[in-house]
């Protein structure tokens, strides 16, 4: 498989979505972070996953898996364990890829608009559900 120099020209199913921030993505952001601290070892509850959900907005889970991991590095390098400090100091020093790639996503979104059709139903697009392209023809 070759991936594209310009991401106007990979397949719309390579294209990371940027979602919209709403309580139900926090909790959902919350409910990664739970699965990969507790994949390695640790109590969600007391590092702490909430606050870190809440500031992580437009991350995917494979940058808030990769913030779990580089968290227990720093705590690691400190002699001490995880800490929801130590994973907001990552999250606060990484660029997600919704905002790094913000005008490309809004360019992919307005193209997808005459040339797709959403997966879900209209009612659900108006109310903030994250639209995902299905690719016609």
């Amino acid at each position: 498989m070759t991936v594209p120099q310009h991401s106007a020209t990979a397949p719309i199913q390579f294209i990371k979505h940027a979602a919209f921030d709403t309580k139900r993505l926090v909790e959902e952001r919350k409910a990664i972070l739970d699965i990969h601290v507790t994949k390695r070892g640790r109590d969600p509850k007391k590092v702490g996953t909430q606050a870190v959900a809440a500031i992580a907005e437009g991350f995917t889970g494979a940058e808030l898996e990769q913030a779990v991991m580089d968290g227990l590095y720093r705590a690691f390098a400190a002699k001490r364990e995880l800490t929801g400090e130590d994973l907001i100091s990552v999250v606060r020093a990484t660029n997600p890829l919704s905002k790094m790639m913000s005008e490309e996503i809004k360019a992919l979104r307005a193209w997808a608009a005459s040339r797709a059709r959403l997966a879900s139903a209209p009612e659900t697009a108006k109310a903030g559900a994250i639209r995902r392209p299905t690719v016609v023809g």
